[in-house]
């Protein structure tokens, strides 16, 4: 017999409280600004990325079936351009940046609903760098675990994560990603229990970079750690933010997850950890190999 639990976490009313008034340049969800890159479309019913009249991000990821990954149904939204954009050597010009500065964003995990022993669901936002010229790196996705020539790097940070009925503690580790890119994944553990709630604040967009280099330098990419050496030391060169996405994932589950207050600012030194930049370790959790 499948296990099926369900919690409400906080009650609608309650969120919408949270939610700042007024409309400004830098915070809320806006449809204009954000493109829905949800996937697993087949399904259905099938996940959901909505900016809603009050302009907060409504995901819902609705995938019960599955037991195993075999590849993201995501209920996300995109601001700027992601590995999507381009692939290999057809990036022939950069898409336009975002600056190197500090973001902010909040949520709150409102439902899940475990439809599976085995699941896996997770509230995340993720960085796309663009590197001006093709590099090489590890990506246990990838033939021999290697993106060759790939001018993405693809980084995902979780407020937090369920894996198989148990939340997955704060970690740091070179994973799996599209094997246009390469990438590192960050666990926050850092939703509050009695009301699922999450936030980053401050969270530096460079010092992720960083450490992320670091990481992939760590396992033995000379030509990373050369980068890492380069863009860390001085104002970076190699590579410039082009996107930022937020949402929810997962599989064996059915998730809703809201976004609100989002900012990229330019002071801060938080959560993303502050100088020096050159980390090592990266200033997160030790590597793990998957």
């Amino acid at each position: 017999m499948i296990e099926i639990r369900e919690i409400w976490i906080v009650l609608f009313q309650t969120f919408v409280l949270l939610l700042p008034l007024g409309h400004a340049t830098t915070n809320n969800f806006y449809a204009a600004d954000w493109t829905n890159t949800s996937n697993g479309q087949s399904l259905t019913p099938h996940s959901t990325a909505v900016i809603t009249s009050t302009h907060y991000l409504n995901t819902t990821v609705v995938n019960p079936n599955q037991t195993s990954y075999l590849g993201s149904y995501a209920a996300t939204m995109l601001h700027g351009y992601a590995d999507s954009h381009c692939y290999r050597n057809n990036c022939s010009t950069a898409p336009p940046s975002l600056p190197w500065n500090y973001f902010n964003l909040k949520g709150s995990l409102v439902k899940y609903q475990l439809t599976n022993s085995q699941n896996d669901f997770a509230a995340e936002f993720t960085f796309y760098y663009f590197f001006f010229n093709v590099v090489n790196g590890t990506n246990y996705r990838c033939s021999n675990n290697k993106a060759i020539n790939v001018h993405w790097f693809d980084i995902e940070i979780k407020f937090m994560e369920d894996f198989n009925g148990s939340n997955q503690t704060a970690q740091s580790y070179v994973g799996r990603s599209n094997c246009d890119s390469i990438n590192y994944r960050i666990i926050l553990n850092n939703a509050v229990p009695a009301t699922g709630y999450f936030a980053v604040s401050n969270f530096s967009v460079l010092q992720v970079y960083c450490d992320a280099l670091q990481a992939q330098a760590n396992l033995g990419n000379t030509e990373l750690g050369a980068i890492q050496d380069s863009d860390c030391t001085d104002n970076p060169t190699h590579a410039e933010l082009t996107g930022i996405e937020a949402g929810s994932e997962g599989y064996g589950s059915i998730i809703t997850a809201y976004f609100h207050d989002w900012s990229l600012v330019s002071s801060g030194g938080g959560e993303g950890c502050s100088p020096p930049r050159k980390a090592v370790p990266p200033c997160w959790a030790p590597d793990k190999p998957l």
